[in-house]
């Protein structure tokens, strides 16, 4: 696990204060930095589109609420892109590559399709022909989530490890917006011209990542030094590793779609992909492509990091922000109970706590910049789980207008600190050589624990012991991660070989 900040001069320990600031604040004036800033919004825009913006077009259309449910089928894309990660991965898009590159043609190519789908989606009349709508709201995930996975890839690859926490913070700051866009100015927007206009200009919005691709440089090549090994010497290796890995990741995929969808549908996607795997694994297991595309990537993490660390390391990736995510479903129903308005809840939690957001996150990239990552994942995980303890303040005091900002203060600035922080941190685990593939399962397993066990169950717990002890309990949920977050820090992962001018320097915790 890399924990590098920026590489120290010997005498930069002395650096004013004023000094030390504005060296950290410059990291956001790098090109490659504010790029990604932009490709965060192109990724943001197309998700509210076909939730919560899609739902109101929806119910405006006279859809009853059962069926405006089954389009939560559509996001499906979301939860299973390492599906066809290994595919943008591994081969080049068709034309495009040849022009801009392997990570900007699949940007350019699946930037386009959601123009196009967007569009697409726009010009459908939910109340005459429902199944077309539903089809193109499906198509708009799809190539939503394919922009991820290239958009995903790119960063990393294109950013050395002392900018990606600035990176990720544009990031993070570049989709909210781009998810504020798509809900509140589409709706505005449907409200004054009607909603396929307003689709239509979403479309048309998404000309902001087709520009940022044309003008951005496309990642370098990694190291051919460290490539992978030749085919002949690992075509018996191939074969194990699908064998194990088949029925792994059809429960994986059993347990994404199942908590979607219902237990059988989960366990016929499930049994499918495993099956389909095996049979892959049988007739391909000495192919080059399938190694490098689908076995590899797998491979690599676990060599690299022994079973125990990379047990250790996912684990930590699943509890991270179990403090956090507790509070997902349970904040409005509490703000409410505690005898807040809505428009008291809409000031200070939806707006007031959307900008704190983005300076949690331009903290944690100066932070990280200076410090490196290990630090910053310390800090935003005790601020993460003090946020808690703010809301059994509150949930004591009550409906104190001047504490509620407080609150909101600390859990959005730690929030925005701590997604900042753990995206760096995935970032620096993904060998640059398997960027998309492996990125898109650590963030699909991120959410593994927190969509199937501690959002869904909470609820029961805030019901079953009360709002102050609810909060002290999920407080307490930030303990483990922190224990994991020590150990890490004293046993090391294997660093990644990476092909930059010069190493950073490693840093202590």
């Amino acid at each position: 696990m890399a924990t590098s900040g920026a590489p120290a001069e010997p005498g930069e320990a002395m650096a004013p204060p004023a000094a030390s600031v504005a060296g950290g604040l410059a990291v956001y004036l790098d090109r490659r930095v504010i790029a990604i800033l932009f490709l965060g919004f192109a990724a943001g825009l197309p998700l509210l589109l076909v939730i919560k913006t899609l739902s109101a077009w929806l119910t405006e259309s006279g859809i009853d609420k059962g069926t405006i449910g089954l389009f939560g089928y559509v996001i499906a894309p979301y939860s299973v892109k390492f599906l066809w990660a290994p595919v943008i991965d591994q081969l080049p898009a068709p034309w495009l590559a040849g022009r801009l590159g392997r990570r900007r043609g699949w940007l350019l190519l699946t930037q386009l399709a959601l123009i196009a789908a967007i569009f697409g989606l726009g010009q459908t009349q939910p109340g005459e022909n429902l199944l077309l709508t539903a089809l193109f709201a499906g198509l708009v995930a799809f190539c939503s989530a394919s922009q991820d996975i290239v958009i995903d890839a790119y960063r990393i690859e294109s950013l050395p490890e002392e900018l990606l926490a600035a990176g990720s913070a544009n990031y993070v700051t570049g989709y909210r917006i781009g998810m504020w866009l798509a809900g509140a100015g589409a709706l505005y927007l449907a409200d004054v011209a009607g909603w396929s206009t307003a689709y239509a200009v979403m479309a048309l919005t998404m000309l902001v990542g087709v520009g940022t691709t044309l003008l951005c440089a496309e990642p370098p090549p990694p190291d051919q030094a460290a490539a992978p090994p030749p085919a002949e010497v690992a075509s018996q290796a191939g074969r194990q590793y699908g064998q194990w890995l088949a029925p792994l990741l059809g429960l994986f995929l059993a347990l994404v779609v199942g908590g979607e969808f219902g237990i059988w549908p989960g366990v016929a996607a499930g049994l499918a992909l495993a099956a389909g795997l095996l049979a892959v694994s049988a007739l391909f297991g000495a192919a080059p492509a399938f190694r490098q595309g689908v076995v590899a990537p797998f491979r690599d993490f676990l060599e690299r990091n022994g079973a125990g660390l990379a047990a250790t390391i996912l684990a930590f990736i699943s509890l991270y922000k179990a403090s956090d995510v507790l509070l997902t479903l349970m904040a409005n129903p509490f703000y409410l109970e505690v005898g807040f308005s809505k428009s008291q809840i809409a000031w200070v939690s939806g707006t007031f706590g959307f900008f704190v957001t983005f300076l949690g996150a331009y903290l944690a990239g100066i932070l990280i910049y200076r410090k490196g990552i290990l630090p910053g994942l310390w800090i935003a995980g005790v601020l993460m789980m003090a946020s808690n303890l703010m809301f059994a303040l509150q949930a004591h005091v009550g409906a104190d207008y001047a504490l509620f900002h407080a609150t909101i203060l600390i859990e959005n600035l730690s929030g925005g600190m701590g997604t900042a922080a753990f995206v760096a941190y995935l970032a620096s685990l993904c060998n640059r050589h398997y960027t998309a593939v492996q990125y898109a399962l650590l963030t699909s397993f991120m959410n593994l624990l927190a969509k199937f066990v501690f959002v869904p169950t909470s609820g029961f717990l805030a019901e079953g012991v009360g709002w102050i002890n609810f909060f002290l309990l999920s407080t307490l949920a930030g303990v483990p991660a922190l224990l994991l977050l020590w150990w890490l820090a004293r046993h090391p992962a294997v660093p990644v070989a990476v092909d930059l001018p010069e190493a950073p320097a490693r840093t202590s915790p």
